[in-house]
C-alpha cells in the first residue's frame, strides 16, 4: 500500500529547500524514509543540485523532477522563481520508466517504449502519471501510445514541464540526470488506490465560455460554430470604439498660440481621456538668415 506525503516551500537555497520539504512532508526524524520523490520546481533552482541533495537525503528513493511556472500545494498556488514542491511516496507499488529525445514527431513511439518497459516490470498498472517536455510535444499521441499497451481503461494524468511560458528550454530530471527533451512515467499498481482527476490553472477567465464545435485530435477548428482561426470565432469582450474627429473638425479648432502675424502651424491636437483637456502642439518654421553686405 502506498502512502503519499507532500510539502512546498519558497527558498533561495536549493539544497535547503529540498531538506525543508522532506522534513515537512515526512518529519524531521524520518526525512529519508521514502521510496519515490516527485519534485516540481521553478526555474530559479539548479536542478542538478536539487536531484543530488534529494538522493543524499533519501538514498533509497527514486527521484523525478520537472520545471514549471510555479507550484500548487495544500495552501494554494505559488508562482515565485524560488518555489519547490515535493510528493514523497512510501511503498513499492509503482513502476518507473523514462525516455530521452521525445518530440512531437516521435511522441507515440517514445510513449509505447515507456509503456512496454513499465508493463514488463508489472503488468497490473492501473494509473499512469506522465510528465514530458512542454516544448514540441504531441500529448494526444502520447496518450494513444500508453493506451495501445495498457488499454483505454488505464487512467492517465500529468502535465508538461515549462519555463515560465518563454518556450526556450524546460527541464526534466530522473534520479541523477537532468534532461531538456525527456519524459517520464510512473505507473501505480496499488489495488487500493482510487483517482479523481481535475484540471485547473492560474489564469483568470475572460469573456464568455467558448464551445468547441469541431475538432480533429488536438486541433480546434471551430468555436461556437465559427472558424477558430479568425477573430469572429473568439467571443472576446468588445471595447467601445473611440470617436475620431473628422479632418474638417480638426481644422476648425483654433489654437490660442496662433495669431495672424505668426507663421506657426498646428501639427496635432490630442485630447487626453484622463484629464479631458485639449493640448495644442505648435511648430514654427526656422527663420532665414539675412544676407550680409
Amino acid at each position: 500500500m502506498l502512502k503519499f506525503h507532500s510539502a512546498k516551500t519558497r527558498m533561495v537555497n536549493t539544497a535547503r529547500g529540498v531538506a525543508e520539504c522532506l522534513e515537512a512532508a515526512l518529519g524531521p526524524d524520518n526525512a529519508g524514509n521514502c521510496d519515490l520523490v516527485v519534485i516540481h520546481a521553478a526555474l530559479g533552482h539548479d536542478f542538478k543540485e536539487m536531484l543530488a541533495e534529494t538522493r543524499r537525503l533519501a538514498p533509497k528513493a527514486r527521484v523525478v523532477a520537472a520545471s514549471g511556472c510555479g507550484v500548487v500545494g495544500r495552501d494554494g498556488v505559488s508562482e515565485s522563481m524560488k518555489d519547490i514542491a515535493i510528493m514523497a511516496i512510501q511503498g513499492k507499488d509503482f513502476v518507473l520508466a523514462h525516455e530521452d529525445g521525445i518530440y512531437g514527431a516521435n511522441s507515440y513511439e517514445k510513449s509505447v517504449e515507456m509503456a512496454k518497459r513499465m508493463k514488463a516490470q508489472n503488468p497490473d498498472v492501473r494509473f499512469i502519471y506522465f510528465l514530458a517536455s512542454g516544448i514540441d510535444i504531441a500529448n494526444d499521441r502520447c496518450i494513444a501510445g500508453f493506451e495501445s499497451v495498457f488499454g483505454p481503461k488505464v487512467t492517465i494524468f500529468g502535465a508538461t514541464s515549462s519555463d515560465n511560458m518563454r518556450g526556450i528550454v524546460s527541464y526534466q530530471g530522473v534520479d541523477g540526470d537532468v534532461y531538456q527533451h525527456a519524459a517520464f512515467a510512473i505507473g501505480f499498481t496499488d489495488p487500493t488506490l482510487e483517482v479523481d482527476t481535475q484540471a485547473t490553472h492560474g489564469f483568470v477567465a475572460v469573456g464568455e465560455p467558448l464551445v468547441v464545435t469541431r475538432a480533429e485530435g488536438n486541433r480546434i477548428h471551430e468555436f461556437n460554430g465559427r472558424p477558430a482561426c479568425t477573430p469572429a470565432g473568439w467571443a472576446w469582450p468588445r471595447r467601445r470604439p473611440v470617436a475620431t474627429p473628422s479632418r474638417s473638425a480638426r481644422s476648425a479648432r483654433s489654437c490660442p498660440r496662433r495669431s495672424r502675424r505668426s507663421t506657426a502651424t498646428i501639427t496635432c491636437c490630442a485630447s487626453s481621456r484622463a484629464a479631458r483637456a485639449t493640448q495644442c502642439i505648435t511648430r514654427r518654421p526656422a527663420r532665414r538668415a539675412r544676407a550680409s553686405g
